[in-house]
């Protein structure tokens, strides 16, 4: 059997044992496919060069789930080699498309890094509770935000340490852009929000920045060493309590 008509062949097997797991509603896995298909996972990639030209040949759109797919195995790579070294070939191939369907959502490394910041962090979170809660004062909203950010934070540890690395070590305008962009309407909502609660009178006046950074430096310290003081020394301050107790000195120093 020649190598083309043995590849056909192959092709038809998967085809015909894929169908009808798609039929079904399903979303099977590669491993689920070769195994009803009676295959191994390296046969079934000399006839299809990934998921996606399998779903093509069965005339289906990408899965819904394809972006998401992306962004966690794009995470991945970047926690562990940097932006810099990120190769998006390598996340193409890990999240099983083709190079074409990244570039088609991710245009390129900046975009990519730009949809992560937007969708691991917890700037979209903030930016809609302060501007949902503008006119409240200043002892329910900062507590909301405390709260969105340790939370976000305990679930998405590693996320936030590979993230803040990249931000924080950005230099050029095209990275800075790409990074901070994201970044920018919550923290805009955040300085303009406390700005009118000076002017309000309800915080004394201060460099709204600056007030920021006072807020939220307390607050990145305890969540970061708070699996270390629970298991060294102790600590068993349930996260709430303890979030309320932060904001409550910050707004002691912050009172007029």
């Amino acid at each position: 059997m020649s190598g083309s008509s043995e590849t056909s062949d192959i092709r038809e097997r998967v085809l015909q044992a894929a169908g009808p797991l798609f039929a079904r509603g399903e979303a099977p896995s590669i491993s689920k496919i070769v195994k009803a298909a009676g295959v191994s996972r390296t046969t079934f990639y000399r006839a299809f060069a990934s998921r996606e030209e399998l779903l093509r040949a069965l005339s289906l759109e990408p899965e819904p789930e394809t972006r998401e797919r992306l962004l966690e195995t794009a995470l991945d790579v970047l926690s562990r080699d940097g932006l810099a070294a990120l190769s998006m070939d390598e996340v193409a191939d890990q999240a099983g498309v083709s190079r074409a369907t990244l570039y088609r959502l991710f245009p390129g490394k900046q975009a990519l890094f730009a949809e992560l910041v937007k969708h691991y962090s917890p700037f979209e979170r903030i930016a809609e509770t302060v501007e949902e809660f503008f006119g409240d004062p200043p002892e329910e909203v900062m507590f909301q935000v405390a709260v969105v950010l340790a939370h976000l934070y305990q679930q998405r540890r590693g996320v936030f340490r590979a993230i803040a690395f990249e931000l924080s070590g950005m230099r050029s305008a095209v990275e800075a852009e790409s990074g901070f962009a994201v970044a920018e309407r919550a923290l805009a909502s955040l300085t303009r929000y406390l700005y009118r609660q000076m002017e309000l009178g309800r915080l004394r006046r201060a460099d709204p920045v600056l007030a920021l950074q006072a807020f939220l430096g307390p607050l990145f310290l305890h969540v970061a060493t708070r699996p270390m003081a629970e298991e060294r020394f102790g600590v068993r301050t349930p996260l709430e309590e303890a979030i309320s107790a932060l904001v409550a000195l910050w707004l002691e120093g912050m009172r007029p």
